[in-house]
């Protein structure tokens, strides 16, 4: 068996496996060495000129792993050294919360300090001169043990007694409340507490329960807001624009194998599904039914979707990824500098363009939609085809970071014009991007999954609560209402339904 680094505990153990892998290192560069030599001679080049570009390319690799591993991640470019910082900020001031429950505190001196230092005689209170401040103060979460006592009635001529009802509660759920159900798994998969943290906390506040107790809980509310979810899926397929995206996610008592969380949504939902496959037929079973525009990065499986979906999906790709690529190859190749300029000055003409997905009136958004297309056709097409000339024009080694750069332009540039001829696509999709961090800082927290039903409850979960956040109502509030009215037998309560109810009340 293989010997591996975090095994070793001997430093003379460890000196002896560092050496040897220097020597097999010195034994690799004499060997690819040899090979370009023997390549090129028999391309008919020059060894020497084909050795300095593969060792280029070595080096341009080596430089993108030591940036990944210590410098920050950031997809900014370096600032012009001749730039002026900002004018410092003046005082800012306090946040309105609007939100909090306000209290107010007289505070009155005591009788007996209330005679003047000078004269003795008693003081008057001065009407209408107050000192008034403000302060945030903080009310500890309280765990409560409720009895409830339901009373029965009866009548006199034998009919069946009647008893008086309780508040709702997960079935099967035991002592707990449907709002300790809610706690749990807002706690957990909005604000990314392990359960087993949730416990220790837990048990600082008073409570004594276990990880598993909470799970069962958590487990409970996710049966009953099941058809929640899947009605959540088959809003967002009804969705004009779709975003995409996937991340890893793990199987923890597997071997910490690898599954994949799929995220696909739009301005007001997303819906979330974990899978152990990355292949296009997870992309193709979740958006079925959907017929219109799928924004997604260059991963080969949304091209393979979109093309099994028979016409029904029109594949867009995101400028953000194409940019990405030039920024990681502009320390090397200042020529990738122009290219980024360009795409830059079509990023500025997005930002003034309207909202057309915030407009309810049809005539309107048809109007705002015309003067999209009308400005990227002015401003963007020009910009695009200077890009597209740069591109033509550049003469670089396919395998370095600008030839890569250039390749994936390529490659996508039919998915990255789309939003020219189409006023409703977006230039990128970081919109998934953001969708998705919920899921990206939860595995940062708690790891992964335990079981199949873990992955399952964990998408629903992620679905709920992160949709609830895009069309702004807040997380807790959403899944009581959500979980009522489906204890309750009422149609799924989804995330932009409760916020327009809310909107009526």
């Amino acid at each position: 068996m293989a010997l591996r680094i975090e095994d070793i505990k001997d430093v003379d153990v460890a000196k002896q496996v560092a050496l040897l892998a220097v020597a097999e290192n010195d034994r690799l560069h004499k060997r690819l060495e040899a090979m370009a030599k023997e390549m090129a001679a028999l391309k008919g080049e020059s060894g020497a000129k084909q050795l300095e570009l593969e060792l280029l390319h070595l080096k341009e690799q080596m430089a993108a792993l030591q940036h990944r591993m210590f410098s920050a991640s950031s997809e900014k470019r370096p600032r012009d050294k001749d730039a002026k910082d900002k004018a410092p900020r003046g005082p800012v001031e306090p946040r309105k919360q609007r939100l909090l429950k306000l209290e107010e505190q007289v505070h009155e001196l005591p009788d007996d300090e209330r005679a003047c230092s000078s004269c003795g005689d008693p003081m008057l209170e001065w009407s209408g001169q107050e000192d008034v401040t403000e302060e945030v103060g903080v009310v500890r979460r309280e765990f409560v043990l409720t009895r409830h006592v339901r009373k029965k009635y009866r009548c006199k001529c034998g009919a069946a007694p009647v008893r008086a009802p309780r508040p709702p509660c997960l079935p099967g759920g035991g002592r707990y409340s449907l709002g300790f159900g809610v706690e749990v798994v807002v706690s957990k998969w909005s604000d990314h507490c392990p359960l087993e943290r949730q416990v220790r906390i837990m048990l600082r506040e008073g409570l004594d329960i276990d990880s598993s107790t909470l799970w069962e809980q958590a487990e409970r509310l996710a049966r009953v807001l099941r058809l929640t979810y899947e009605a959540l899926r088959d809003y967002v397929v009804t969705l004009e624009v779709i975003h995409a995206d996937e991340t890893p996610w793990y199987m923890l008592k597997k071997g910490r194998k690898k599954h994949w969380v799929w995220s696909m949504g739009g301005r007001d939902a997303v819906y979330f599904h974990i899978d152990p496959s990355r292949g296009h037929e997870v992309i193709l079973e979740m958006l079925k039914g959907f017929d219109g525009v799928l924004v997604a990065d260059g991963y080969r499986a949304y091209d393979k979707a979109a093309k099994a979906a028979d016409g029904d999906i029109d594949l867009a790709i995101c400028w953000a990824h194409a940019r990405r690529k030039l920024v990681e190859a502009e320390e090397r190749y200042p020529e990738a500098s122009e290219a980024l300029d360009l795409m830059g000055e079509l990023f500025l003409i997005e930002r003034d363009l309207p909202d057309w997905q915030a407009i309810r009136d049809a005539n309107l958004r048809a109007r705002a939609l015309a003067q999209i297309r009308e400005i990227r056709q002015d401003k963007s097409r020009p910009l695009v085809g200077a890009l597209a000339a740069w591109a033509k024009a550049q003469r670089v080694l396919p395998k370095s970071a600008l030839g890569k750069a250039i390749g994936y332009l390529h490659t996508y540039w039919d998915g990255l014009l789309l939003y020219l001829t189409d006023p409703r696509v977006p230039m990128t999709n970081n919109a998934a991007e953001r969708a998705i961090r919920g899921c990206v800082v939860g595995r940062k927290n708690f790891y992964g999954s335990k079981s199949v039903r873990g992955t399952q409850v964990a998408a629903l979960f992620y679905s709920l609560l992160e949709s609830a956040k895009l069309a702004g109502v807040e997380p807790h509030g959403y899944l009581m209402a959500a979980s009522e009215a489906a204890l309750a037998g009422d149609p799924p309560l989804l995330p932009h339904v409760h916020r327009e109810n809310l909107r009526a009340s």
